[in-house]
């Protein structure tokens, strides 16, 4: 009764809760305040009505202080985690405002808490991280300077990793702003973190971070937050007594800051420098700040000293104190003092000279806003000299640009530059720039210096600012000055410097355009100073000189230094001379080429006997490739060769002397030797430069047939293999450019060899060139061309649709072989019909066309119709052009006399109206009803049967009105009979659709023009209703009614009705359906209905209704052929119907068989059934499974032959099926080898599912099982096979064992079976059912079935006892009497079962011990002094038989006494102690010892633990220990207050076992427990525990305690197990960075010094396993320390362990490590590439993968070449910087090579990271700008690169803003835009913005002002059809007066400039001056121009035709204003 009081009492509490508390909290009158709701309900939890707060008050419940959530790490949890599912964004931000507004009010800077704080911090991040990309500046303001500002001491560099890489520098500074103001107001000891995340900020950030240096920034000094963590007395307090420099280093820098300072004289002071210096500890440079000022009195007395002794190294921590420095003394200079030269030399040529070598890039550019006088300024410089030597090259960098630069800028001296303060330019560069003037640009010198003569200190400048002064002061074309540098580089080490000079000169990735006499000059000189060095030179050295260093001079490399050069060189290396050569072969003349070929031929001609060698031959496979080798580029100019190259087949077949385009078969044979070449690319060339010679000639057209039949055919039938893997580009390149000459000879079965399966962009690519093609061509060679664009629209219907929504108007060439006066003589003499009608259509189309009246007009249609002749439209259009005058009158006739029938030509003659007509009709008239019914339904109503899509997408476009629309529909449902479907359908889809559709009328779908739904339908769909889908009528009519319209829906609109509108489940919707399907053909729609109602290939999910009655019915009277097909149609529907269903159709099947029986066997019936199986199958299909195996016996079918076919439970019947009747209760199977088969096969075809078997499962299984044969072997492979993981081990034992045991095995008899089973290792698996305290039940009838029970007696009355007792089993003793067991004769037998190892069922020993019973306790306490401890599985159950037969029967009394458990436990059964089962072990748990007596048995059972095996020490404390200490039913549970603190309650309850327990059962068991205290006692395993419970992730202080214990004993195994245990939960701990950084060099300092002894498995075990949660901290030293001696196998595993963790490293860590591997790798170049160092590498990726791992990317690319890996084969691992460095390395020639650069951009666009090609683009775009690359040269790599990135970027340009666009265009593809061409600019959507139309357009035109003219047309043409495209964005752009720019290298670079003056010296005649095109005239000096040429020139440019820029022409006629 109490039980339903409390239940109804929560019940009304509930209710209450729900409809008043909850309600009133939902409320919005709320107070606004969690204040304000206190003090409404004083009882009011706010953490129970979490949920029901408002942000704002969730935020007040984290300041409240009675809440105490600033200190409940888990409510914050709770607080914030509140928001998550919330569906209101808004929620979190509120609550952030909130929160913020708390901490300004309070007062909050720090949040103090930790784990707080990490939670506030960890958790906001995490939720914020996918909005990160939205951000913009002012969020990450809002978000780190205000919202998080209390938590950011927690923040560490990994926290970072959810920022972002590509935020906006605004958006970089708002965060490190953020974290700056955090870090001033933090203590110092709590700002590690957040200033290495800072760091990390910045490293991360480079992009941002450079101008930031460009400032001086001061150090704040905030005393209080310095000093928060140290005691400022103790200092002072220890130097009173122990004042020594020893006791002066005891101490931190920052605690002698924040002492009093008393103690710090300048002796000491230097002291404490020196050994903070020697300790290579940095600190903060406001904590030196902070001792200086308050040593200040004495720091200059201590510098002056500390001059004297310090080394002059630079060293980090001095770095920190010269900032210092910078701001107490060096600030505070006074004018006076800074231009004192002795005070400023006393400074830092004294003072801070030690620190100088230090410098960083604050301290230099604060120094330079000093006002030193120039003379002061140089002894600075002179000071920073003395110290360049000890600086690395950063800084000597930064002294430059950060000091030496910004000083010599300033304005606001009176010596700007200090120019005047020296004389001439020599002097002045050495005083101002000391030893640091080679870091300055050449510019940057003449800029500072306006009379800087670089001549005059030629000699002073390195050889890179004689680079730069030659590339920029126009000595490239000066041979006197080149001279004067060759002097220079001279000086000194003359191979090194011009090294260094040629290097320079190409450094912008562009080389020098010398003039060639003076690249002679310069070759000639760097030829004498390298080439008595050839003799010494490597192959290396040859590579770089001439594939690198030479290559801007190489073309002036002549014969004789050829001659010279390869005099005495080994064939490798003449090879790697040829190569290069062979790369400026095309700027050499005619005449060198020929040269140098023979130098080379003189070579080979004295090597005959070495070349062809295996060592010369390496890597040549053919003559091919020997030539290729031995010659390069230069054996085309030898008569060596037999072959042309592409270019020169081209030219041979364009060439008109050859006549190969008039030889078909000298061009067959060219074709053949090109497609059959051995280089794939040959063809590929040939195709490319036969394009760009039709295009230079203007050849449209190969007139002659059967050479553009061989072109096109053997192209095709070359190319077919290949087109599978076609680009669209491809596609493009080819149909567009390569065939358009050859397009003419396509016809449809050209096409055959385009695959099915290209894409749409492939088949419109292909399209759009024949399309091309078909406009040039003239009428009469079309006809072949149009019938292909006819095929391949057919054949590619899927892509073509959408093409047709378009209205295209047509113009073609007509006439060209026409005779256009024929007709018009012919009809003067002959006017008639017939006459007429001799002569085609385009006969008089192309005639004048006078002839043609309204009458001969009718005619001339007529006879064509009947003719069926078919006419393009533009034929059709031309005549009626013609003949428009007499065009309506004579439409109006042909209307009363034409049928009505569809007519193809008919078809081409509407769209010529469409377009002559139709397409004129003013908005009047498509308004007028009688004009538009007189047209429609009259003048061209005979046309409208053969409408065409196109046409009527025009006439869509009409404003026609409402009512003139409607007209139109009924001219054309009038004739709707006469068309075919595809024209009914074309009416709606192109027409009726798109008029409807348009939202430029004032009646959008003619709505509001008819009144309901039936009136619209019908007025404005006409008969083509049928046609629309529901979905369209409703999207054009929202008022549109289909239940209305349901009569006049035809059977799919209906379909369509019934799928949309849930009438799935609506019988009456059905009733109604049908009644509209009765209408008409009812079968026919029926079918028309059911089929659409699966058109989308997914059946409706109808209500089930289909039942066995209607099978029945449906079979009542049918053919068994007829029943065959209805079965196997219900057999596919048989899954989705009920068990039920399914039973009775096959009841209802079963019917039919039975009738039919003298049939269904026939021939006829079983006419292709071959067996019983395909019987069962044809007439009872999926249904025969739920039928009885009885029921289909009747038809006599073999078991054997339909056993596959048979369900499990007809199969289960056929086994237990007896001709007479079923056995039943059947639980054995008898034959035991069908018992084995069941059995084995069962529970093989089980194994794999065990995993995911239930206990369920395992139950039923068993059941099944245990009738058949165990055994111990079958148990085995059980225990062996996946059972063994997956069986939990109370399914396994509670279901097998439990319910099989004993009552099961009885039938059998032997007690063995149960032996078997439990000997089967099953009780390995006993654990968690083990926490039962089972009683073995005795049942001795089952124990003694097979013993002869009165033998044993019988023999011992006989024999001596002694001897006789160990002749009996032990089981038959129990069985006997046992009048005879005496205790003296219970030791004989326990000893002698003992020694015999057999073992026996605890209920053996159980009887034993019952029948024994009075001599039992005197026979154990004899036993217990003679039995050895050691464990015995024996005595394991004789141990749970004495638990049983004594110890349950100790009374309390007993229990409690220490004596008497002492005796039982330490004595009596002591020896079977160390046998113990987990049985046993919890049955003793249960007793009620008192925590004495425990104790007690705890010693006893530790004196015993030696003897036993892990598992039983393991169980002492599982199934002993800790369920004791567990029980609540005692006075002291947990025996807690029995002892004195944690140490003696370990030891005295756990004894040895206490290893054993976790860390949380011990704080569980005992509240007091401290850990902390006896972590000396724990084991690593419980350390580790408690290193994971106790926030000690963040505590570095308690992982050095935790390495103190780990460190006692043997440290490496302790810190194994450790590790293992940190992760064994499977998840690895989250260290703070600091933390983690402590554990791993703990754990170095270990582990390390047994390194030499690793085998390969100890490096797998603990790079990848044991060190993984701790190895992102292993650091770049420790790589190098496990590296040192290790084998090239181990170093393998040792990098792949290392690469897991490279995720979670710093970039700087990575590039750390990454640098450490390649030292391994440099040391170690002799060995790692040898076989045993290579097994397993099959590839150099593989290599990569090996040696390096994540870390690869992480090295430059120039690192790696080093190791001569393939790029063609690492291009996919390398990162996109390096692939940018492969691409523009001039050793790759990736800018030469196309394929290399294809294969790297494809791996790019194809990354699943899709910030890899963008990376990729800014990279190139940076490495341009570096190397100053405005154009890349090489055409076919241009292409690849432009058409690659468009072709890839295409499906974002939607989404892409201006911004974008802008980058792509005018930074991203500047290099490449000379290759784009209108066409390329087609995947630039139309609906961009005008503002990314001029971002594109701008970088158009920014690349087309640095193009040469000969290449700039395309660009031109692709900004002209720019323009044309979007001329909404261009129109404002042609109200701007814009100039053009001349550059006349530009426009001439292509030109010879003295040819056209020479020329004309001689022959000066109009006809020569026409010879010259208007840019060679412009290029000229002009001299020649008179007036009268000038009018010659333009008059024959006029007639040329022929278009010239308007630079061209700009240039030209400021040439004649000059003239």
């Amino acid at each position: 009764m109490s039980d339903e009081l409390e239940d109804s009492q929560k019940e009304k509490a509930k209710l209450i809760y729900q409809h008043f508390i909850h309600a009133y909290l939902s409320r919005k009158d709320l107070p606004a305040s969690l204040k304000e709701l206190k003090e409404i309900n004083k009882n009011f939890s706010a953490k129970k009505s979490l949920e029901q707060l408002s942000p704002e008050q969730k935020a007040e419940l984290i300041f409240d202080p009675d809440i105490g959530a600033l200190e409940d790490e888990a409510l914050v949890k709770k607080v914030l985690t509140s928001f998550k599912g919330s569906p209101d964004d808004e929620e979190f931000k509120d609550f952030f405002k909130a929160f913020a507004k708390n901490n300004k009010l309070k007062n909050i800077t720090l949040i103090k808490n930790p784990g707080v704080r990490d939670t506030i911090l960890n958790l906001t991040l995490t939720a914020l991280a996918p909005e990160f990309e939205e951000f913009e500046p002012e969020d990450f303001k809002m978000l780190f300077q205000d919202h998080l500002a209390p938590v950011l001491a927690s923040l560490h560099p990994g926290s970072l990793a959810v920022i972002p890489n590509n935020i906006s520098c605004h958006s970089y500074r708002a965060i490190l702003a953020g974290l700056g103001q955090s870090l001033e107001s933090l203590p110092l000891h709590l700002s590690d973190s957040l200033r290495s995340s800072i760091k990390s900020l910045k490293e991360r950030f480079t992009r941002c971070s450079l101008p930031d240096s460009f400032m001086c920034k001061k150090t704040p000094v905030n005393e209080n937050l310095i000093c928060a963590a140290v005691n400022r007395s103790h200092v002072q307090e220890t130097l009173s007594v122990y004042n020594s420099s020893e006791a002066l280093c005891r101490f931190t820098l920052t605690e002698h800051a924040c002492s009093s300072a008393t103690h710090l004289t300048a002796s000491n002071l230097v002291t404490l420098m020196n050994c903070t210096l020697e300790s290579n500890r940095t600190h903060p440079t406001e904590v030196w700040k902070l001792l200086f000022q308050k040593a200040s009195p004495e720091l200059d007395k201590a510098l002056e000293t500390f001059a004297t002794m310090a080394p002059g190294n630079s060293n980090p921590s001095l770095s920190h104190a010269l900032e210092a420095l910078g701001e107490v003394r060096i600030a505070n200079f006074s004018q006076t003092q800074l231009q004192s030269d002795d005070f400023v030399s006393s400074w830092f040529q004294t003072n801070i000279r030690p620190f100088l070598a230090s410098t960083t890039p604050n301290f230099l550019f604060c120094l330079s806003s000093k006002n030193f006088s120039c003379e002061t300024y140089q002894t600075v410089i002179k000071a920073f000299s003395s110290q360049m030597a000890s600086m690395d090259m950063e800084q000597q960098q930064a002294v430059y640009t950060h000091f030496i630069r910004p000083f010599l800028s300033r304005n606001d001296s009176s010596d700007p530059g200090c120019v005047s303060f020296n004389r001439g330019s020599k002097e002045w560069l050495q005083g101002n720039f000391g030893n640091f003037s080679g870091f300055a640009k050449l510019r940057d010198l003449q800029h500072l210096n306006a009379n800087f003569s670089s001549a005059e200190l030629l000699p002073l400048l390195t050889p890179t600012q004689v680079a730069e002064l030659t590339l920029s002061s126009g000595a490239l074309n000066d041979t006197d000055h080149i001279d004067r540098v060759f002097e220079r580089l001279q000086e000194g080490d003359a191979l090194e410097n011009v090294e260094e000079f040629l290097t320079q000169l190409t450094a912008n990735g562009k080389g020098p355009d010398f003039q060639p006499v003076v690249r002679d000059r310069v070759m000639n000189r760097t030829f004498s100073i390298i080439s008595p060095r050839f003799t010494h030179f490597m192959e290396e050295d040859w590579f770089v000189w001439f594939h690198k260093i030479l290559v801007p001079v190489l073309p002036s490399f002549s014969p004789m230094m050829i001659k010279s050069a390869t005099a005495n060189i080994s064939c490798k290396n003449f090879q790697v001379v040829v190569s290069g050569m062979s790369k400026s072969h095309p700027a050499m003349s005619k005449g060198q080429r020929k040269g140098i070929g023979k130098a080379l031929l003189g070579y080979l001609d004295k090597s005959t006997s070495v070349i062809n060698k295996p060592v010369c031959r390496q890597g040549i496979q053919s003559d091919a490739e020997w030539l290729e080798a031995y010659l390069g580029a230069f054996s085309q100019h030898m008569a060596v060769v037999d072959s042309l190259s592409p270019e020169q087949k081209t030219e041979l077949i364009l060439d008109t002397d050859s006549g190969a385009l008039e030889d078909e078969a000298l061009l067959r044979e060219v074709l053949t030797s090109l497609i059959e070449s051995p280089d794939d690319e040959e063809f590929e060339h040939f195709l490319i430069a036969f394009a760009k010679a039709n295009k230079q000639k203007n050849i449209t057209l190969i007139k002659n047939p059967g050479v553009r039949d061989t072109i096109l055919n053997l192209t095709l039938t070359a190319l077919a293999p290949e087109f599978e893997e076609f680009e669209p580009e491809d596609f493009k390149m080819l149909f567009q450019d390569h065939l358009a000459p050859v397009l003419a000879s396509l016809h449809p079965g050209s096409l055959a060899v385009i695959p099915n399966n290209i894409s749409c962009h492939s088949y419109r690519a292909i399209l759009a060139g024949l399309g091309q093609s078909l406009e040039s061509l003239p009428l009469h060679l079309s006809d072949s061309l149009r019938s292909s664009i006819k095929s391949l629209k057919e054949r590619f219907t899927r892509c073509s649709l959408p093409d047709s929504f378009m209205c295209k108007k047509t113009e073609n060439l007509i006439c060209a072989a026409v005779n256009r006066s024929h007709v018009q003589e012919t009809l003067s003499v002959y006017n008639s019909s017939e006459a007429l009608c001799r002569f085609t259509l385009t006969e008089h189309a192309c005639s004048s066309a006078t002839h043609l009246t309204a009458s001969n007009l009718v005619t001339l249609m007529n006879c064509t119709l009947e003719s069926n002749r078919t006419h393009p439209t533009e034929v059709w259009k031309l005549l009626f052009q013609k003949a428009s005058p007499e065009l309506d009158k004579a439409l109006e006739t042909f209307a009363t006399m034409a049928p009505g029938n569809s007519n193809p030509s008919l078809s081409h003659a509407l769209e010529a109206l469409g377009e002559v007509r139709i397409a004129n009709f003013s908005q009047t008239q498509l308004q007028s009803d009688d004009f538009v019914s007189s047209w429609f339904q009259t003048n061209i109503r005979p046309f409208l049967a053969s409408t065409t899509p196109n046409f009527l997408f025009c006439l869509s476009s009409k404003n026609f009105s409402c009512e003139t629309y409607q007209t139109v529909i009924k001219a054309f449902s009038s004739q709707m009979a006469s068309m075919d479907m595809e024209q009914q359908q074309a009416v709606y889809t192109h027409f009726i659709r798109p008029f409807l559709s348009r939202n430029d009328s004032s009646d959008p779908g003619c709505v509001s023009f008819n009144r309901g739904s039936k009136e619209w339908l019908q007025g404005n769909f006409g008969n083509f209703s049928g046609f629309a889908k529901l979905r369209d009528l409703q999207h054009l009519n929202a008022n549109f009614s289909s239940a209305e319209l349901l009569p006049l829906l035809t059977p799919t609109q209906v379909a369509e009705l019934t799928l949309s509108s849930g009438a799935l489940n609506d019988t009456d919707h059905i009733d109604r359906v049908f009644e509209r399907l009765q209408e008409g053909d009812a079968l026919e729609n029926v079918e028309e209905f059911l089929t659409q109602l699966t058109a989308n290939g997914k059946g409706p999910d109808f209500q089930p209704v289909f039942q066995s009655m209607m099978i029945k019915s449906a079979t009542a009277n049918i053919s068994c052929k007829n029943f065959q097909v209805v079965v196997s149609g219900m057999s596919k529907s048989h899954p989705a119907m009920s068990k039920g269903q399914r039973k009775g159709i096959g009841k209802a099947l079963l019917g039919y068989l039975d009738k039919s029986a003298s049939v269904i066997n026939k021939p006829v019936c079983r006419q292709g059934i071959q067996s019983d199986a395909e019987w069962l199958e044809a007439y009872l299909g999926a249904f025969s499974q739920h039928v009885t195996y009885s029921e289909l016996k009747a038809f006599n079918l073999s078991a054997m032959a339909v056993v596959d076919s048979l369900s499990p439970e007809q199969k289960a019947e056929l086994i237990l099926d007896t001709d007479t009747n079923k056995q039943k209760n059947i639980t054995l199977i008898k034959n035991p080898g069908v018992r084995d088969t069941i059995l084995n096969l069962t529970l093989t075809a089980l194994a794999p599912e065990f995993e995911e078997f239930e206990p369920e499962d395992f139950k039923m299984c068993s059941r099944t099982i245990w009738l058949l044969s165990w055994r111990a072997s079958t148990l085995a492979a059980w225990r062996l096979s996946p059972i063994t993981s997956a069986v939990t081990p109370t399914e396994l034992y509670s279901l097998v064992l439990g319910k099989f045991g004993i009552p099961a095995i009885a039938p059998f008899g032997q007690p063995e079976i149960k032996h078997k089973v439990t000997e089967g290792k099953i009780h390995t698996l006993l654990i968690p059912d083990s926490f039962m305290c089972k009683k073995t039940p005795v049942n001795e009838n089952l124990i003694c079935a097979a013993v002869n029970r009165s033998h044993v007696q019988e023999t011992l009355s006989v024999y001596n006892p002694l001897e006789a007792l160990c002749r009996f089993t032990l089981t038959e003793h129990a069985c006997s009497s046992a009048t005879h067991l005496t205790a003296s004769n219970l030791v004989t037998l326990m000893n002698c079962t003992l020694e015999s190892n057999r073992t026996h069922p605890t209920e053996v020993w159980k009887l034993l011990f019952q029948k024994a019973s009075p001599e039992l306790d005197k026979a154990l306490e004899t036993f217990a002094t003679m039995a050895p401890g050691n464990s015995n599985p024996s005595l394991s159950h004789a141990l749970e038989a004495l638990g049983e037969v004594r110890i349950a029967n100790f009374s309390q009394t007993q229990l409690q006494s220490d004596d008497f458990v002492s005796s039982w436990f330490q004595t009596n059964i002591r020896p079977f102690l160390a046998s113990t089962t987990p049985n046993f072990l919890f049955c003793l748990s249960s007793k009620n010892f008192s925590c004495e007596t425990y104790q007690t048995v705890i010693k006893a059972f530790s004196s015993q633990m030696a003897s036993m095996d892990m598992e039983q020490q393991q169980a002492v404390y599982t199934h002993f220990i800790r369920p004791f200490l567990s029980r609540n039913d005692s006075s002291d549970p947990g025996c807690v207050s029995f002892n004195r603190g944690s140490k003696e309650w370990l030891q005295g309850n756990f004894g040895n076992f206490s290893g054993f327990a976790k860390l949380r059962d011990l704080q569980h068991l005992n509240a007091n427990f401290s850990s902390a205290e006896l972590l000396p006692l724990l084991t690593p395993t419980q350390v580790a525990e408690l290193t994971l419970s106790s926030g000690a992730l963040n505590d570095t202080d308690h992982i050095d305690r935790v390495f103190e214990r780990l460190q006692e004993g043997d440290a490496l195994e302790n810190v194994e197990e450790f590790l293992t245990q940190l992760t064994a939960n499977g998840k690895g701990p989250d260290f703070q960075p600091v933390v983690r950084d402590r554990v791993m060099n703990r754990t170095f300092s270990i582990i390390s010094p047994r390194f030499t002894h690793f085998m390969e498995e100890d490096w797998f075990v603990w790079f990848h396993k044991i060190l993984v949660p701790v190895l992102p901290s292993f650091s770049p030293m420790m790589i190098k320390s496990a590296t040192a001696n290790i084998s090239c196998k181990n170093f393998q595993v040792v990098v792949s362990g290392m690469s897991k963790s490279h995720p979670a490293m710093s970039k700087g860590q990575r590039k750390g490590i990454g640098k450490a591997l390649l030292g391994y790798l440099d040391k170690s170049t002799s060995v790692i590439n040898k076989p045993v160092c290579r097994q397993g590498i099959q590839s150099d990726a593989e290599w990569l993968e090996a040696y390096l791992g994540a870390f690869s990317q992480h090295v430059t690319y120039s690192d790696l070449k080093a190791f001569n890996l393939s790029a063609m084969a690492v291009v996919d691992s390398l990162s996109p910087e390096q692939k940018t460095e492969l691409i523009l390395d001039t050793d790759s020639g990736a800018l030469e090579d196309e394929a290399l650069l294809r294969e790297v951009l494809t791996s790019l666009i194809e990354s699943p990271d899709d910030e890899e090609f963008e990376h990729f683009l800014i990279a190139f775009a940076k490495a341009n700008k570096q190397k100053n690359i405005t154009l890349i040269k090489n055409p076919g790599v241009r292409d690849t690169i432009l058409n690659l990135t468009l072709t890839a970027l295409a499906p974002e340009f939607e989404e892409f803003e201006p911004e974008d666009f802008k980058m792509l265009f005018q930074d991203h593809l500047a290099p490449v835009l000379a290759s784009l061409h209108p066409g390329s600019l087609a995947v630039i959507p139309n609906n961009i913005s005008c503002h990314s139309y001029r971002a594109i357009l701008a970088g158009l035109g920014q690349s087309l002002e640095s193009l040469p003219l000969h290449l700039s047309d395309s660009l031109r043409s692709s900004i002209k059809s720019l323009k044309e495209r979007f001329t909404r964005c261009s129109l404002p752009d042609s109200f701007m007066c814009k100039k053009n720019p001349v550059n006349e290298n530009l426009i001439c670079a292509a030109v010879n400039r003295s040819h056209v003056q020479e020329t004309l010296s001689v022959y000066n005649s109009s006809e020569a001056l026409c010879r010259f095109t208007l840019t060679e005239h412009a290029c000229s000096s002009a001299t020649h121009l008179t007036a009268s040429n000038l009018v010659t020139l333009m008059n024959c440019t006029l007639e040329s035709n022929r278009t010239h820029p308007t630079e061209s022409g700009s240039f030209y006629s400021k040439k004649l204003l000059l003239n």
